[in-house]
């Protein structure tokens, strides 16, 4: 792991159904872009944005560590 990484909560909606949507929570790498480490999907923001507080409180990198939000 490295202190370049980041936590993405990212939206994803249906096509079909624009009211139901999940949200994708990675821990990603800032150079790559590569996913490191799959965390949740949930069609909870609030959930998503627990499981990544409880991620980088939990890692050894702790407050270097910041979430992006991605809505498509």
């Amino acid at each position: 792991m490295s202190a370049n990484n980041y936590i993405l909560i990212k939206e994803i909606v249906e096509d079909d159904s624009p009211l139901e949507s999940e949200f994708f929570v990675d821990e990603k790498d800032d150079d790559t872009n590569e996913v490191l480490e799959h965390i949740i999907i949930t069609p909870d923001l609030r959930e998503a944005i627990m499981k990544a507080e409880e991620f980088i409180a939990n890692s050894e990198y702790g407050v270097e560590y910041g979430i992006r939000f991605s809505l498509e």
